[in-house]
């Protein structure tokens, strides 16, 4: 399923720019919007095989989502610890009181 829709993908965003590249002798004017406007649109077909491929193997591949899920925890929890920290020192310069009140309206989700 997975190698199917890689393939679909990709032919389809290449598809674009092979139109482009053997219609452009043909259309002789460099200042013809097929030019200036169409090349534009090829190209960004070609960039729509990359970013597809993310969402592909997200929706096809299960480790590949364990992998994701658990590198966006991780990166949730040094946040949250990087905030915390800076939260506490920055309350300490406050006083006892705003610490403790500011540390308890954080929550930390386990992970």
């Amino acid at each position: 399923m997975t190698t199917v829709l890689t393939a679909t993908i990709y032919c389809i965003s290449v598809l674009p720019y092979a139109v482009y590249r053997l219609t452009e002798s043909i259309v002789t004017d460099p200042q013809d919007s097929f030019h200036r406007h169409y090349f534009k649109i090829a190209q960004s077909f070609v960039s729509l095989n990359t970013v597809s491929n993310f969402y592909i193997y997200g929706l096809t591949v299960p480790s590949f989502r364990e992998f994701v899920l658990f590198q966006m925890q991780q990166s949730y929890q040094s946040v949250i610890n990087i905030t915390s920290s800076f939260v506490g020192t920055r309350n300490e310069e406050d006083g006892p009181s705003s610490a403790t009140s500011t540390n308890d309206s954080i929550q930390q989700t386990p992970v």
